[in-house]
């Protein structure tokens, strides 16, 4: 079993700074939304995000997909009373990998990763993976 620890610090009545060792985010933790940083459901939805990216990063090795680049959009819908209802996520990843092997990589990534597992049990993560030829460097958009 693993320990992870954030330690969280009120910035004043709009932000928090959340450390991890040397690591800092501040969050938007106030009343007034700001546009300069991620609130908790975009926290959340990053923490999504990292998994996934993670379990890919992973898991790809282990399915013979060399990654030439990934790139992949997060978002949930919900409201203030009844919280998160779902996640979804639409991931490209460039590789000369066979379709077949993405697929499968693709229903790996779906079993795997501990954020996504421990949110999977009460809230449905749903998305799609498509592969595009790899084609030197750069960003995929997804």
């Amino acid at each position: 079993m693993h320990t992870e620890t954030i330690e969280a610090v009120r910035l004043g009545q709009y932000g928090t700074l959340l450390t991890a060792g040397e690591a800092e985010i501040e969050a938007a933790t106030g009343g007034n939304a700001r546009t300069d940083t991620l609130g908790p459901v975009g926290l959340q939805l990053s923490a999504v995000a990292a998994c996934l990216m993670h379990t890919i990063e992973t898991l790809a090795p282990q399915h013979d997909v060399r990654i030439d680049g990934v790139g992949m959009s997060v978002s949930a819908d919900w409201d203030e009373t009844a919280g998160l209802q779902r996640i979804g996520y639409h991931i490209v990843v460039q590789t000369n990998a066979p379709a077949a092997v993405v697929e499968a990589l693709h229903e790996a990534v779906k079993r795997h990763g501990t954020v996504c597992a421990t949110i999977r049990r009460t809230l449905p993560i749903t998305g799609l993976l498509r592969r595009t030829e790899a084609a030197g460097a750069g960003n995929v958009e997804a």
